[in-house]
């Protein structure tokens, strides 16, 4: 060991200061006196330094620089002969007579001293040889220097040296280190030790391939030293993901929230800033969750602080307590058996040792903690505990008494276990003699006694206790059980007591007392407190109203209205003018009180500020409600008389008269009200009441005199635009936009429109250039720079469309709609939630924002999450309809029908007036006299069709992760179907040939659908349906579509030219592989969900392929094993097996690895081509589904069938029976497996049961008729429908099941359907009329042959008359009784019987309607309404047969009267295509049409500019309408071959 000292130990050199050499110049304490000062400059330094070296004789040190030698005769700088003027250390110093004095001392001394060195260097001069003296004193100094040299003397000659060292030696002299540290490290070297690692961990490490996290779902840890992963690195991207998808939940709740604090961290305080100690109480630990390491380190730490401290009974409790965590209950007994020695003073010490032990030991160590404690409280309660006996108990209390008799706590324990109300009354009676100034024990007391007696147990208690309020709220309360609270002013008397005794509390404690009043039920003291309090201690200086609203909104919100409700009283007493008072007064009455209280309310308002329209508009307004016209319009009378020519009030009167249908009324008052308060408001509102009425020239008019006195109004303009614009007169609205735009620069709407229209029209070019203009005008307004975005989207410019949000969030970041836009529209899912975040954080509580992350969480099945967020956003801003329209949506999924009618309640209470969607629907023309609660309901329920099949080729069903829906392909569209009710359903329309199939992603978050042209569609399947992808793949149909495990890629195969599959990434469609190694299309594809990936295909060229990824490349083909056609393959869910099934009626298992051949089974159990293959979760067994009409259950390890179903009649061979496509659910645990048979049928089955448990039907092909008849009860109605391929099913109205009617059925088109109460019939290309009984829903006897093709079937009793090509036909009893032959070919049909006797209308083909009378079997032609413009396709009489509608090829319709003929209604014309059908509801006062333009319109009659539309209800067009459900639901079929159902409400 070396000798030399640690550099840190040795003594620091003389004349040290610490920090002088880093430029400290001084510190300053606590102990200084006076601030401290700025220290002297550089300069300042220098100067007094150069100064002091002069005034020593000696030369300036070189560190600060030598300054300019003065004469010694030259004066001093005058600067310096100032003592007031000093720069120096002293220059801010206060200069007083001391420091004159010193200076002067001083200055004598140094003129002493000068003259003595001038005298000396005379007499040296003078003497040309030294003294004596002199002389030794130079010898003394040499030989000091000598043997003293300096450090720079010592290392001259090295210096010299130096001279010589090159360049290169220079750089290689090592930097200076350390050398502290160095030999720290080397000595921590030596103490290292290091040892030889097993074999078995090297391996271990090496074939250890999963990353495993404690955030996970089900806290296991999977294995990752598998087979499966020996050949590389696998990291569980699922799991991080969940993991990750974990944090970003947390982190946007407490964004939300405000906070970025997790919830779990501590509470900071001086001593603990950081929150570190307390947070570790906030983490309880089982002893199995406790690390062993910890508790011996623990251990330790607690042994040395009850050694070094034996005396500190928290130090014993918390040893005891990590014996107890770490499982040891008697080492735990025993050191806390300990601590009660060394502290035999302890309350909690003791406390411990008896909850430690049981209940015999604990009442021995209790006995001996009284002892040593006989006046603890806590001691005699706990022991007193432990008795089991009643009476021991008593008796433990009683000596406890003996030794405490102050003790409240005792008391009341002892009145406690008192079973008779006497007995207790007698201690109570003690207790207060024994402790007069319990409040507690008075109290209970009184509670005891009769109310006269509580009367003087409370005068005592207040003679006892003068200061306390409680007392007096008692009283006060025990008034208002008596029924004197009117009478005797208590809480008065009160306030006058407290404030004698300086005793009373705040103006919020009072509060607070009120509402434990109401909380209690003692409403009249809750308001005697507010009324004698409230305005204690407020002067009128202070803002008394300010302070009580908000007092008032507290209360609100804690939910205490009756106390709110007496705040405002109060409030309104001191201000009774007050509009604002009066306002929030009624709305607490509106949302929380009675009608009758609003309304009494109002009227005091409206006698106090009798100028305020605001109050006079909300009491006609809630008379108005409430069915009570004549008294709204009192009110509105009045009001008009206070606030004569107020624009508010003549629009309320307007609105009055037009919503109770008083249309020339409400003109005459808008006429007056543009008369006498012309306002561009009045003029904004006649118009729109014109448009409503859908006269659009006299709008148009109004418009024009409107802007001519109003050029600056916006709204006009837009107006103007729309009324052009939905009249199809583009040119017109363009400049109706553009004056606009010019008259208003600033209005944002118009240039949203202007914009809209040019987009409309095609032109993308012309739609940017306007937005560009409009954000010059209205520089930084995130609506602009949204539609900026929204029209390179859609014009699939994607890249643009990002680089104008970049540029849209540096301009407005703090834009809720930008960032939502951004989120939902331009990030890919992975990344909306890191987005949300990053949002939420730089905009402040925007509504639309908190919106777009419950969107995002409804993605992920997160329900309470989106059901919270949303309740966040209309929370935050109730007057946006957006939010609430997107909530009642989320709830029609995953709500109740309670919570559901209180959020459309809570809604009309809001009465939101915002939002993009919200305006666009409530403020259509169409929709202007629907309410809140008819905008927010649309469509009910959709009944799916069924999947499509083709015989000789499987269909693939495809089940989502949680076993809830089944995805299917069925003529153009893809169906979501709940599996458990099945009436629920998603519809995905954006295919636009024939779709193939359907496939959930493993998240069960997405859908890729392919179709016959080679094209495959990912959409989002939880949120709006959205298309996130479409590739083209193929020329050809795509027959199946596999995702791999993490849901990035997917693989599609099927029928190509050039190839028969490829693989791709599913959020781009780049490519990640090949598929090769087939010559015929490919019919099937699954991929293994483990690492390493592999993928598999079946062909027709009898070969199964096995790739290796990823990429995905041709490893190997297998062959031999089919002789025919390769129908299905799938991977076992652990990937350990592969199954492949084909038309030879093989079944083969194959390594899920390798691909290497396991052998056949089940050969020949299957006597039919086995179409499809589907595994259970457990990996262990398989269905499979076959022509011969059976599914089979297949165990892998018996390698046989353990269970068979056979579908169909028993015996007979059906082909529709043949089972095409089948799937075993995952996620559910019933079992459940799902077959379809080649009609479409799916067949719910399970391993119990050898029948199915429900069989679920429906139509495959086009639906072009229906029919509604009398159901089972007469409550219920039967929806008949028949589709393009003769199939004709009846639907229950209530549960939506279809069944299809049995019996010999049409073998074609089906034309037509008609309903009687005992029959229905049904006519069909076949050229067949076919009866169908009701209650059977079988067709009954024969069939009638039609002479021509059934165009249409209408019934008059019970007689069928059936237009065809050739004429007329009268069918009754299954015979021919009437014919007429016709020159003209019938196109439609309808027929009425009414008091005029029977009428049939046939519309034809040379346009002329042409009406007949049917008598017996005979039609006469009555008469003829020639329409030459264009074909008449659909009829329909009215009920009574007064009006008859006829629709038109052009897409118009025109109403009837049937007295005349004469035209009633030509105005119903916003079909865009040709009618197909026409119902009337039961009253005959509204119509519902269907269309081939797709869309459905309900018409009224009473107003024939009123109607209300759904775009787009049936893919490829509607075929046919009608009225369900008293005339409240429409339904509808269609090219889908879905059935329909849709809300009508709010139609009178």
């Amino acid at each position: 060991m070396s000798g030399r000292k640690d550099f840190l130990s040795q003594p620091a050199p003389e004349n040290y200061v610490a920090g002088l050499g880093r430029g400290a110049t001084g510190f300053t304490t606590r102990s200084d006196l006076g601030p401290a000062r700025e220290g002297p400059s550089e300069e300042q330094w220098k100067e007094l330094i150069s100064k002091r070296a002069q005034q020593v004789g000696a030369a300036p040190p070189t560190a600060y620089g030598a300054i300019e030698k003065k004469e010694e005769n030259e004066d001093d700088d005058e600067r310096f002969q100032d003592p007031e003027n000093e720069v120096g250390l002293f220059a801010n110093g206060a200069f007083d007579r001391d420091d004159d004095e010193a200076d002067r001392i001083y200055q004598e001394v140094d003129e002493k001293m000068d003259r003595r060195r001038k005298i000396r260097r005379l007499i040296t001069d003078l003497k040309p040889i030294d003294t004596s003296r002199e002389a030794r004193e130079r010898q003394e100094r040499e030989e000091y220097e000598r043997n003293n040299p300096k450090i720079q003397q010592q290392f001259a000659d090295l210096k010299r040296s130096l001279a010589s060292v090159s360049d290169e030696d220079w750089a290689n002299i090592p930097e200076v280190g350390d050398l502290t540290g160095k030999n720290r490290r080397t000595k921590q070297n030596l103490r290292q030790r290091f040892y030889a690692v097993p074999d078995s961990v090297i391996a271990g490490a090496r074939d250890s391939t999963q990353f495993d996290t404690s955030v996970t779902n089900d806290g296991g840890q999977q294995n990752g030293s598998g087979a499966d992963n020996a050949d590389g690195t696998m990291t569980n991207f699922a799991d991080i993901g969940a993991a990750r998808d974990k944090v970003l939940r947390v982190r946007l709740d407490q964004a939300a929230q405000g906070s970025g604090i997790d919830s779990t961290s501590g509470i900071a305080t001086n001593i603990d800033p950081k929150g570190y100690l307390t947070s570790l109480t906030k983490t309880e630990m089982k002893a199995g969750e406790v690390e062993v390491g910890d508790i011996k380190r623990v251990r330790v730490l607690l042994e040395s602080v009850i050694k070094t401290n034996p005396k500190h009974a928290p130090g014993w409790i918390a040893a005891a307590r990590l014996e107890e965590v770490a499982g040891k209950i008697v080492a735990a007994r025993n050191v806390i058996a300990r601590g009660c020695e060394f502290c035999p003073k302890s309350e909690d010490a003791w406390l411990e040792n008896i909850r430690l032990n049981d209940n015999h030991n604990a009442k021995i160590i209790a006995a001996n903690a009284i002892k040593n404690n006989d006046r603890s409280t806590r001691l005699w309660i706990e022991a007193m505990k432990l008795e089991n006996d009643h009476h021991a108990k008593k008796r433990v209390l009683r000596r406890a008494l003996d030794h405490i008799p102050q003790s409240v706590a005792i008391w009341k324990e002892a009145v406690n276990l008192e079973e008779d109300p006497a007995d207790a009354r007698l201690l109570l009676a003690k207790a207060t003699e024994v402790i007069p100034l319990s409040v507690e024990l008075w109290l209970a007391l009184a509670r005891l006694e009769t109310p006269e007696q509580a009367q003087k147990v409370l005068n005592k208690a207040r003679m006892a206790v003068p200061t306390s309020y409680e007392i007096w709220i008692a009283a006060a309360r025990l008034q208002e059980q008596m029924g004197n609270a009117t009478k005797v002013n208590v809480m008065k008397r009160a306030v006058q007591s407290l404030a004698r005794e300086s005793a009373m509390l705040k103006r919020e404690e009072w509060i607070t007392e009120a509402e434990k009043c109401e909380e209690e039920g003692a409403i009249l003291t809750c308001d005697a407190i507010i009324k004698e309090t409230l305005g204690y201690g407020l002067d009128e200086d202070d803002d008394r109203k300010e302070i009580w609203m908000d007092d008032a909104k507290l209360s609100m919100n804690r939910g205490r209205f009756e106390t709110a409700r007496a705040i405002y009283a109060y409030a309104l007493r001191i201000f009774v003018n007050k509009k604002s008072i009066w306002l929030a007064a009624a709305d607490l009455e509106k949302n929380h009180g009675t009608k009758k209280a609003l309304w009494q309310l109002l009227e005091k308002a409206v006698e106090a500020c009798p100028q305020s329209e605001v109050l006079w508009m909300q009491l006609a307004k809630e008379k108005w409600q409430c069915g009570e016209n004549d008294e709204a319009r009192r009110v509105l009378g009045k009001a008009f008389n206070q606030n004569p020519n107020n624009e508010d009030i003549w629009l309320a009167a307007v609105k009055l008269e037009a919503d109770n249908k008083q249309t020339e009324q409400a003109r005459e008052l808008l006429q007056t009200a543009r008369q006498e308060a012309g306002t561009d408001r009045v003029w904004v509102k006649s118009v729109a009441f014109e448009r409503h009425l859908s006269n659009d020239e006299a709008a148009l008019d109004l418009v024009g005199q409107a802007l001519q006195i109003y050029p600056k109004a916006d709204k006009l303009w837009m107006m103007k635009g729309q009324i052009y614009e939905s009249a199809n007169k583009l040119p017109q609205a363009r400049e109706a936009y553009g004056t606009g735009t010019r008259a208003c620069p600033k209005s944002v709407p118009l240039w949203l429109l202007s914009s809209r229209l040019e987009e409309k029209a095609g032109v993308i070019v012309k739609a940017r250039s306007v937005l560009d203009r409009g954000r010059l005008a209205v520089p930084k307004n995130a609506q602009l720079w949204t539609e900026s975005v929204r029209v390179e989207r859609r014009a699939n410019n994607v890249a643009q469309a990002k680089n104008l949000m970049a540029k849209a969030l540096q301009e407005v970041p703090n834009s809720g709609l930008l960032w939502s836009e951004s989120i939902w529209h331009l990030e890919p899912r992975t990344q909306r939630k890191p987005r949300s975040l990053e949002a939420i954080k730089k905009v402040d509580n925007d509504p639309i924002l908190f919106v777009t992350v419950a969107r995002i969480f409804w993605g992920e099945r997160r329900l309470e999450k989106a059901a919270n967020w949303f309740e966040k956003a209309i929370v935050l801003d109730s007057d946006l309809g957006d939010t609430w329209a997107w909530y009642y949506k989320f709830l029609q999924q995953h709500g109740t029908e309670e919570k559901r009618d209180d959020v459309i309640s809570k809604c009309v209470i809001s009465e939101p007036r915002h939002g993009e969607m919200w305006q666009s629907v409530a403020k259509d023309p169409q929709n202007s006299s629907k309410g809140i609660k008819e905008i927010m309901k649309l469509a009910v329920a959709t009944w799916a069709a069924s999947a499509g099949t083709i015989r000789g080729q499987p269909t693939q069903l495809s089940s989502d992760p949680r076993g809830e829906r089944l995805a299917y392909a069925s003529n153009k569209s893809i169906f979501l179907r709940s599996i458990d009710d099945t009436t629920i359903s998603t519809q995905y329309t954006s295919h636009t040939t024939t779709t193939s199939v359907a496939r959930f992603s493993p998240s069960g978050y997405y859908v890729a659908s392919g179709d016959i042209s080679g094209t495959v569609r990912v959409w989002d399947c939880v949120g709006d349906g959205a298309t996130k992808g479409e590739y083209h793949i193929i020329n050809g149909r795509i027959n199946d579509i596999a995702w791999d495990g993490d849901g990035s890629r997917l693989i599609a195969v099927g029928d190509g030219r050039e190839k028969f599959g490829h693989c791709i990434t599913a959020d781009s469609g780049n490519s990640v592989g090949e598929i090769s190694g087939h010559s015929s299309q490919i019919n099937s594809i699954s991929i293994r969900q483990q690492r390493p990936l592999r993928a598999a295909t079946g062909s027709d060229d009898t070969s199964l392929v096995f790739y290796h990824g990823v990429p995905f490349k041709f490893n190997t083909s297998l062959r031999g094993q089919h002789n025919r056609f390769v129908y299905g393959v799938a991977f076992s869910p652990d990937g350990s097996s592969l199954v492949s099934v084909g038309s030879d009626r093989k079944i083969w298992l194959y390594d899920g690895r390798t691909g290497e051949v396991k052998g056949q089974i089940g050969s020949d159990e299957h006597k039919g081509s086995i179409f499809s293959v589907s595994w259970a979760k457990d990996s262990k067994r398989f269905v499979t589904s076959s022509a011969d009409q059976t599914v089979k259950i297949w165990d892998v390890e018996a390698g046989k069938s353990i269970q068979t179903w056979r579908l169909g009649e028993e015996g007979s061979v059906s082909i529709p029976d043949h089972q095409v496509g089948v799937v075993w659910p995952a996620g559910r645990s019933d079992g459940l497996i799902v077959s379809l048979n080649l009609a479409g049928d799916l067949n719910y089955l399970i391993e119990s049961s050898i029948q199915p448990q429900k069989v679920v039907q429906g139509h495959q092909k086009n639906i072009t008729a229906i029919g509604v008849g009398p159901g089972l009860n007469s409550q219920r109605k039967t929806l008949w429908t028949g589709s393009s391929d003769g199939r004709v099913c009846c639907w229950d109205e209530l549960c939506g099941k279809a069944e299809i009617v049995d019996g010999e059925a049409h073998t074609n088109y089906i034309s037509g359907i008609a309903a009687s109460p005992s029959l229905v019939y049904s006519v069909g290309w076949d050229d067949a009329l076919r009866p169908c009984d009701i209650l059977a829903k079988t067709f009954t006897g024969g069939a009638t042959k039609i002479d021509g093709q059934p165009r249409g079937v209408a019934i008059i009793g019970l007689q069928a008359i059936v237009a065809t090509h050739k004429g007329i036909e009268v069918v009754q009893d299954g015979q021919t009784t009437g014919k007429l032959d016709t020159k003209f070919a019938p196109v439609a049909i309808s027929a009425s019987h009414d008091r005029r006797g029977n009428m049939v209308a046939i519309s034809c083909d040379d346009n002329v309607l042409r009406v007949y009378s049917l008598s017996e079997s005979r039609l006469d032609l009555k008469n003829a309404v020639h329409e030459p413009s264009s074909l008449i396709t659909a009829l329909a009489f009215s009920p009574d047969g007064s009006l008859l509608a006829a629709g038109f090829s052009n897409g118009k319709i025109a109403v009837y009267k049937s007295e005349n003929w004469s035209l009633a209604i030509s105005r119903w014309s916003s079909h865009t295509g040709r009618v197909t059908s026409i119902a009337w509801s039961s009253s005959g006062s509204h119509a519902v049409s269907g269309a081939l333009d797709a869309n459905i319109f309900v018409w009224s009659v009473a107003k024939p500019g009123m109607r209300v539309s759904v775009p787009n209800a049936h893919k490829d067009g509607v075929n046919g309408v009608a009225w369900i459900d008293e005339d409240t639901k429409v339904v509808s079929v269609g090219g889908d071959a879905a059935v329909k159902i849709w809300t009508v409400e709010g139609l009178s």
